[in-house]
């Protein structure tokens, strides 16, 4: 009553067909895959095979070492990328940190009056409304220090907060420290 009838299918994954016929990594898969013969009358008889999954071949191979090399470009093009960024922004962040530290050097210092004429400053003062006539400090200080330091006396005095006059340079005979 009851035939053992050989399976009509086969594996089709590689692995599955390594597993079924113990083979090795170094067998060639394609040579034991499970092959069904069709009969045809009055015609030659042919045979057929699935097309195997997972198989490993030449093509495969080329198209992984193509993928990790193209993947190892890439992060050195992002590393170049991130390296000349970075480098910018140091550039820029050294950029500002040396106008906020020369202050003067970038904005132009209001003019002053030149240290012999005391009273020259006060007409350009008095013509604005709300400004403050300048102070008895400031003119006194742009007898003895100069035009510098009275701008920087008479924006103190009028209490501006902020203001590039505020910071005078440092005088041209003395050397400051750097880094500090």
């Amino acid at each position: 009553l009851h035939k053992n009838v050989p399976a009509r299918l086969g594996p089709k994954r590689a692995s599955k067909i390594r597993r079924m016929f113990d083979l090795d990594e170094k067998d060639d898969v394609r040579n034991f895959v499970v092959r069904r013969v069709i009969k045809r009358e009055g015609k030659k008889d042919y045979s057929k095979a699935p097309k195997i999954q997972r198989l490993i071949t030449p093509i495969r191979l080329q198209r992984k070492r193509t993928q990790l090399k193209l993947k190892q470009a890439a992060r050195e093009k992002t590393a170049k990328q991130r390296s000349a960024y970075l480098e910018l922004l140091a550039s820029r962040r050294k950029a500002a940190h040396d106008k906020k530290r020369s202050g003067t050097e970038e904005a132009p210092a209001p003019v002053a009056a030149p240290a012999g004429k005391k009273g020259a400053a006060a007409p350009a003062a008095a013509g604005k409304k709300g400004a403050a006539a300048p102070a008895p400090a400031a003119a006194a200080a742009a007898g003895k220090k100069g035009a510098a330091a009275a701008a920087a006396a008479a924006a103190i005095a009028s209490g501006k907060k902020g203001s590039a006059a505020a910071a005078p340079a440092p005088a041209a005979g003395k050397a400051g420290k750097k880094g500090r």
